[in-house]
């Protein structure tokens, strides 16, 4: 509207009206402008993701929201700090395997996987915890959690190799993709294009053209040679641009008619009468 003004990041507000200190409230945690400015939570009642109170499956510990089953301060109850337990041989007789670190763990203090990987051969004092849960193809983020062909593993998810399939989307059965110029997968999986086949008149499949995908939306494409000049898709490409005079060579490009002019090869034509010739 023609005048300057403070624009706070999603999640923050200037909740105290003072431009000098910018967007001071952070909406997701403050419990005194949780979600909103003004917005007050209850006396020891934590503001979390934006609302007072914890989520299912965590507790408030402090004014904070944890999850006691794996966190070392509050493990199992608020303020058991798995620190204070560490001591004595462990599980190994003294011995810390692979990729393993004194943690919290299913609510207990102990010797336990680090995080980002697992013990997924039952074998934990013998080669500790083995696997990355981040890269391993046959174990993507949990054990046995195998990838589909041509997916790779990456930050424990099961994604199309940015090698092979740059900027794939995984469509199931189809395997890889890329949605923007997939005819069966345009736009999204399993949004195939052949819908747009033309089916009138007793014709049936495109012999001029096919469905094709153009940035992520379906379109018809015409095979070399033929155009859509009415601009109907019920009829596909009806036009032969090599040898009609009306649009030779493209919708649109008229030969001279009135003179009879004729359309080869996608051009109008012309060829002056040699010299001396006798009408």
């Amino acid at each position: 509207m023609g005048r300057c003004q403070l624009i706070c990041d999603e999640g923050t507000n200037d909740c105290n009206g003072f431009v000098d200190d910018g967007c001071e409230s952070n909406l997701r945690i403050d419990p005194t402008n949780c979600g909103a400015c003004g917005v007050q939570c209850a006396a020891g009642d934590p503001c979390f993701e934006g609302q007072c109170g914890c989520a299912n499956g965590f507790t408030a510990c402090n004014g904070e929201c944890v999850r006691l089953t794996n966190d070392v301060a509050n493990c199992g109850a608020c303020g058991h700090d798995c620190s204070e337990d560490e001591a004595g041989e462990g599980p190994c007789g003294g011995a810390v395997p692979a990729h393993s670190e004194f943690n919290c763990k299913a609510s207990t203090c102990g010797q336990h996987c680090a995080a980002g990987f697992a013990d997924c051969n039952s074998n934990f004092c013998g080669d500790g915890c083995e696997t990355s849960l981040a890269y391993d193809k046959l174990n993507c983020g949990a054990c046995g959690h195998a990838c589909a062909p041509g997916q790779t593993c990456a930050g424990g998810k099961c994604l199309c190799d940015p090698v092979t399939d740059p900027g794939g989307t995984y469509c199931g059965g189809t395997g890889c993709t890329d949605l923007q110029t997939d005819p069966v997968n345009c736009g999204a999986c399993g949004n195939d294009c052949k819908g747009l086949i033309p089916s009138t008149g007793g014709y049936a499949g495109p012999v001029t053209g096919s469905p094709a995908c153009v940035l992520g939306r379906c379109t018809y494409e015409c095979a070399t040679g033929y155009g859509d000049c009415d601009n109907r898709i019920d009829n596909g490409c009806e036009t032969d641009l090599m040898v009609d005079p009306r649009n030779c060579g493209g919708c649109g490009i008229q030969c001279d008619l009135a003179s009879g002019q004729p359309c080869a090869g996608g051009r109008c034509l012309t060829k002056p009468c040699d010299a001396g010739v006798v009408h």
